[in-house]
């Protein structure tokens, strides 16, 4: 088994969050794979390699294609019902469809907690 420590404590982004777990050994294109199972429309993801500071770090982005979309919308809702809704909808296997409804569950819970 493998542990990843995350100190957190200026807190991180989900960029962040991806970036460190592509620093860390995570294949960039095992992520494309997992990410396609979701199946967003118009969604494109690109990483580099940059220098803050002085540190190394992989920087990660996410690209919403409006040239090609239909709808042209400026993002993706971000609502729960939306984004529970693309998870369960996705092609990803079960396990990953339940751990990612509690991950999300989990940030929507704590967001609502920080902002009362």
């Amino acid at each position: 088994m493998r542990i990843a420590y995350f100190d957190c404590s200026a807190g991180i982004s989900g960029d962040m969050f991806i970036g460190a777990l592509l620093s860390a050994g995570v294949p960039f294109e095992t992520l494309q794979r997992k990410l396609a199972k979701l199946a967003l429309e118009d969604v494109r993801i690109s990483h580099r390699q940059v220098k803050r500071g002085g540190l190394a770090a992989v920087k990660f982005d996410v690209k919403l294609d409006n040239k090609k979309s239909k709808t042209k919308r400026k993002r993706p809702p971000f609502g729960w019902e939306a984004m529970s809704g693309t998870i369960k909808n996705s092609a990803l296997s079960e396990g990953l469809k339940k751990n990612g409804l509690a991950i999300i569950r989990g940030l929507f819970e704590a967001e609502a907690t920080v902002q009362d």
